[in-house]
């Protein structure tokens, strides 16, 4: 069994009678259901749907500092306009994107999650890791990541629950039909079942 409890939403009395659904990241404690919680998107990638090679250098030379520069001109600006938390990912979801080893997302995402901790305009601003690799999210987290995001939900890496009860950060547990290659022809057949999880 894997206890989660640190990776998803905790219900915790705060100060008030009944219940509130509360996400405690990056020493911040923040109450759902009242207001809504923006997060900037930061693709780190050649090929996502909506700024695919926005933030990427397409020249190897000095590639992880001009990947820094424009991580943190697209973050800063993410945050000046209202986001809450940014999502720094590495690896393509859209239908069809070519599936990265664990190496090479994290010599994409390393580099910029370092200068968004490292901005002292940015740093206490959450970060969350977009990724479906265990190891690239311990190597996030480690880099200074608040949060994990996962699209696949912890199916795509055997590894990737036990990990994130691990790390004891927040878990965004999604959900991806079929892979990259097949999301596009897998069809819903009825209700997703996680087995393992403890809440």
């Amino acid at each position: 069994m894997y206890c989660v409890h640190a990776c998803v939403l905790l219900l915790l009395q705060v100060g008030q009678p009944g219940l509130c659904r509360v996400l405690p990241i990056q020493r911040q404690i923040w109450e759902l259901g009242h207001s809504t919680h923006i997060c900037g998107i930061l693709n780190i990638t050649p090929d996502s749907f909506s700024d695919g090679g926005s933030h990427m250098p397409a020249a190897a030379a000095a590639a992880a500092r001009a990947q820094q520069h424009a991580g943190l001109t697209a973050a800063r600006a993410m945050a000046r306009a209202g986001a809450q938390v940014i999502d720094v990912g590495g690896q393509s979801t859209r239908p069809g994107s070519q599936r990265l080893s664990a190496e090479q997302e994290l010599a994409r995402v390393l580099p910029v999650i370092r200068a968004l901790r490292e901005d002292s305009e940015l740093v206490h601003v959450p970060v969350s890791v977009d990724t479906y690799h265990a190891r690239v999210a311990e190597a996030a987290v480690a880099a200074g990541a608040d949060m994990v995001n996962d699209v696949t939900g912890g199916l795509q890496d055997p590894a990737m629950l036990a990990t994130a009860a691990k790390l004891g950060v927040p878990y965004c547990l999604m959900h991806m039909r079929g892979d990259l290659a097949t999301m596009t022809q897998v069809q819903a057949a009825g209700v997703l079942r996680i087995t393992g999880l403890n809440f």
